[in-house]
């Protein structure tokens, strides 16, 4: 049997060198700051000087509980928010991250190994490709109702229209918690946060709102998990990622001139907000053929037109604004570049996955305001690991050794 020191239990000191205050500190500045970054403002702070390594290997443990802690019942006050809002938003979206090779993606990881073409003597460097991992970022919050009219919305999107502005401050959403994962397969993550869903509204209360960028492997997955939890949601494709279709189209449709394809994106915004993309479509395809484009001037429509094609059940535009739903997808667009751009970019970053997938969790702590409630749970957590799981499996103590721990014969 191994060694027991009910002293170090009591105290729960960690197995390793560096105290639980030591490591939270690391943690915490990990979240923002390079690892070389963290050494140096340890020594700074404490003149102990730590190796990248070392910090690491904090950061690897100190977010571990990340999973178990989300698993636990939602606070009170977050459920409060819940049941306090009608509308209840999960969001996905998916964030490149630069990756050393062996933490690739497998499929990624042999075109990296494949040789490139050498680029011809005299031209720029060519930036190298295949290098990224797709994080899938998720979010969930509670908002209320923001009743528009596809009018309104339309002149938010598209101000070449003469439409009226009465456009009112939109409502704020509570609750918000974001989580990404390069680690995690997409279908973890996606029913990771349908079953927190699930937590804050068991009884369904709310209406289920999914915004997504249109991915159709995305879009499947999360139907699964909606059957799966016996939700009906309304699945909505972000109108900005729509837009962004008909800018390119606008391009080869209209030419160079700005204004023109300006006025031509807002007419078909306007068009879309009032429930007629199969007529967009068909005006697509057909002005194409009409004006005798070659497949390659066209390409840009065809894939415009395929895409409203395709996502038609998720671009009910009208019935979204009538019953008050979001349909544009901020939180988690501002989630991929604040929670995982500005970390996992900093200049020169090459991400292993255990690393990248550790920081992430951290960060996603701090942005959600959880860090210091994850911490004491953590350091719960050590003390089953590390001191109670050993005295759990210990004989009878014998009345001479209780002394050790305070007791008395």
């Amino acid at each position: 049997m191994s060694s027991l020191f009910p002293r170090d239990a009591q105290l729960n000191l960690p197995l390793h060198g560096y105290s639980h205050r030591l490591q939270k500190r690391v943690a915490a500045k990990a979240a923002k700051l390079s690892f070389e970054e963290v050494a140096n403002d340890i020594e700074t702070e404490t003149g102990v000087r730590l190796g990248k390594r070392q910090v690491a290997e904090i950061v690897y443990g100190a977010a571990q509980d990340f999973d178990a802690f989300y698993a636990q019942p939602s606070a009170a006050e977050v459920r409060q928010q819940a049941a306090a809002k009608p509308i209840q938003v999960l969001t996905f979206d998916g964030k490149g991250v630069v990756m050393r090779q062996e933490a690739l993606r497998d499929e990624t990881r042999k075109k990296a190994e494949t040789p490139a073409p050498k680029a011809p003597r005299g031209l720029a460097h060519q930036e190298k490709s295949n290098r990224k991992r797709m994080a899938t970022v998720a979010g969930i919050y509670h908002i209320d109702r923001h009743l528009r009219s596809p009018q309104t919305v339309a002149q938010q999107f598209a101000p070449l229209r003469l439409l009226p502005n009465k456009r009112t401050a939109a409502p704020k959403p509570v609750g918000k918690k974001l989580w990404a994962s390069l680690e995690k397969p997409m279908k973890t993550v996606i029913e990771t946060v349908f079953a927190e869903g699930c937590r804050r509204d068991p009884e369904h209360q709310a209406d289920w709102v999914v915004l997504v960028d249109g991915d159709p492997t995305q879009i499947n997955y999360i139907e699964q998990a909606a059957t799966a939890c016996e939700v009906t949601g309304v699945v909505i494709v972000d109108i900005i990622h729509v837009l962004e279709y008909l800018w390119k189209a606008a391009k080869a449709w209209c030419g160079p001139d700005e204004a023109t394809q300006a006025q031509w994106v807002a007419d078909k915004t306007w068009q879309l907000l009032h429930g007629q993309g199969k007529s967009i479509v068909r005006s697509l395809r057909r002005g194409a053929t009409a004006q005798g484009m070659s497949s390659t001037q066209r390409e840009p429509i065809d894939r415009c037109a395929t895409s409203l094609a395709n996502h038609a059940p998720y671009l009910n535009y009208p019935h979204s604004l009538a019953k008050g739903y979001p349909i544009a997808t901020g939180v988690i667009e501002g989630a991929c570049r604040h929670l995982v751009k500005d970390r996992m970019e900093i200049t020169g970053a090459r991400w292993g996955l255990q690393g990248g997938e550790a920081v992430l969790k951290l960060r996603a702590l701090c942005i959600n305001g959880d860090f210091d409630t994850y911490w004491d749970f953590h350091e719960q957590q050590e003390y089953q690991r590390n001191h109670q799981a050993k005295f759990s499996e210990m004989p009878t103590v014998r009345p001479s050794l209780r002394l050790i721990s305070g007791g008395k014969d």
